[in-house]
């Protein structure tokens, strides 16, 4: 869809986060790597999901990412409930078939019971510790999202140089809760793009153009310390011949800088259709600040 010089209209633009398994020294410097970029690596397993007992000696770790699909570790970030029997902080059930095993998982039941009270106490503290973990950093960086849909009125442009900017408040793991000090909800985002950028934004929306163009944007966000229970990370998956949808809470963050960049393709439009998307070629040839008020 192109941009037409009067009327108003919507480009639709996907809210997600791009993800191509792309390595940046595969690419020469003057090359831009369109790679999704999160900082606070919240995929690494760095957090002990469980403690060793009689019936397992193996500690699984888990990620930040998997704590936020987790109800286990959501119930109590959020709503400040914990329920050890549900948990797998102090697995009883893996001992395996074997007689030995079995008079194991017995001990290992009976010691739970005795000791539900303590081991409530260390699992509260272990919740606390993974808290801590999950929002150990201050602030996240976001690299490359599909650009939201930008909204341009004709009339609107040549009397205040501005096009209108839907800003999704769920992106990633993130849930951005305010801007500036004002409330998401009460926030109008928009860009003040030049008459060449509105022209080069044209051409990434039109994909007949001998030049390939695309919008990538980049988002600054201060950690607020917290949670949300909203629909950050959604997945799908088939259980039983069921199909299953699945998202994940939040981190709370405010928005602090963002901007949207306008790469184009180092080739023609013939190179473009032969070049796997994981080897192609992307220049930085303009950035133009988001605004809200």
């Amino acid at each position: 869809m192109a941009f037409q010089k009067f009327g108003k209209f919507i480009f639709p633009v996907v809210v997600t986060v791009c993800s191509l398994d792309v390595l940046s020294s595969a690419f020469n410097d003057s090359y831009y790597d369109i790679t999704e970029q999160i900082s606070g690596n919240l995929t690494e397993e760095g957090f002990p999901d469980n403690v060793k007992n009689v019936c397992t000696s193996e500690i699984n770790m888990i990620s930040a990412k998997d704590m936020l699909y987790s109800h286990e570790y959501m119930d109590y970030f959020v709503d400040n409930t914990l329920d050890l029997r549900r948990s797998n902080y102090f697995p009883t059930n893996e001992c395996k078939a074997d007689d030995s095993l079995k008079r194991k998982e017995k001990e290992a039941k009976a010691y739970f019971e005795k000791n539900l009270e303590s081991l409530e106490k260390d699992y509260r503290e272990h919740l606390e510790n993974a808290k801590k973990y999950l929002l150990s950093e201050d602030s996240y960086e976001i690299k490359n999202a599909y650009v939201n849909s930008i909204e341009y009125d004709h009339e609107t442009y040549e009397k205040t140089g501005r096009i209108n900017l839907k800003f999704d408040r769920l992106i990633s793991s993130f849930s951005i809760e305010e801007a500036s000090g004002k409330p998401f909800e009460q926030l109008k985002f928009y860009i003040k793009p030049s008459r060449k950028q509105v022209d080069l934004i044209e051409k990434a929306q039109d994909h007949m153009a001998s030049d390939k163009y695309i919008l990538r944007m980049n988002i600054d966000l201060d950690s607020m310390k917290t949670f949300i229970r909203a629909g950050c990370n959604y997945s799908t998956y088939w259980d039983s011949l069921a199909r299953i949808e699945s998202t994940s809470s939040c981190i709370a963050t405010k928005l602090t800088d963002a901007e949207i960049n306008i790469l184009k393709f180092d080739g023609n439009s013939d190179e473009y259709r032969n070049t796997s998307e994981e080897k192609r070629r992307w220049i930085l040839v303009d950035t133009i600040p988001v605004r809200w008020e």
